[in-house]
């Protein structure tokens, strides 16, 4: 935002202002003819704006501004996070900016967590497919933020059957009836109660 402080000094009143705000790269929008106009620049800059203005007997005046205008750099937000199972905590780890002063977290099920470090934890209720949000904060005023979806598995239900009572050095049968909300089941783990090592069976 561009504010005009310009004096007649008894020349009246201003006509125009042409702006030039140094930053080619953004086209058209390099020049405004507005008294106090807006820019979106495309980079950090420096910037060599001028400005022009014209009163009402055709007199002009320039002012380029010293130094130029140097904008900070918008911070790049990234980071990882774990998969885990329903019930073990997620761990989120950012890649550490420079100047970066706050770090925001938003896990994507209602619930927030700031912090001057960049990381953070949370411990998800239910499984699901989770957009976090990270928006990072420099000591500038700049932000940048990054959305990343997160999966949290849900745990498998183990449950059995038998073949039912049956006589002491007989057989049992023993019928896997468990079920996997997410993916399939590669692993049973057998403990049938009688001091005997576990039987493992993998699919």
């Amino acid at each position: 935002q561009f504010t005009d402080m310009t004096q007649t000094n008894g020349g009246g009143s201003i006509q125009s202002w042409s702006w030039n705000f140094g930053d080619p790269m953004s086209g058209s929008a390099n020049t405004s003819a507005l008294q106090n106009p807006v820019h979106s620049f495309t980079g950090p800059g420096p910037f060599p704006i001028r400005l022009v203005v014209t009163n009402i007997n055709g007199c002009r005046d320039t002012l380029t501004p010293f130094p130029s205008l140097v904008l900070s750099e918008t911070p790049v937000a990234d980071f990882t996070a774990d998969t885990v199972c329903r019930d073990s905590i997620t761990s989120f780890s950012a890649i550490p900016l420079t100047n970066v002063v706050d770090y925001h977290w938003d896990f994507g099920d209602g619930q927030t967590y700031a912090s001057p470090l960049p990381s953070a934890s949370h411990l998800y209720a239910l499984p699901g497919s989770y957009p976090v949000k990270l928006t990072v904060t420099t000591n500038t005023g700049c932000m940048g933020d990054t959305t990343v979806l997160v999966v949290v598995y849900g745990k498998p239900t183990a449950l059995f059957t038998t073949s039912g009572p049956t006589c002491a050095n007989d057989s049992v049968a023993f019928l896997s009836l468990s079920t996997a909300v997410h993916g399939f089941i590669s692993q049973w783990i057998w403990e049938f109660g009688d001091g005997s090592a576990p039987t493992v069976v993998t699919s």
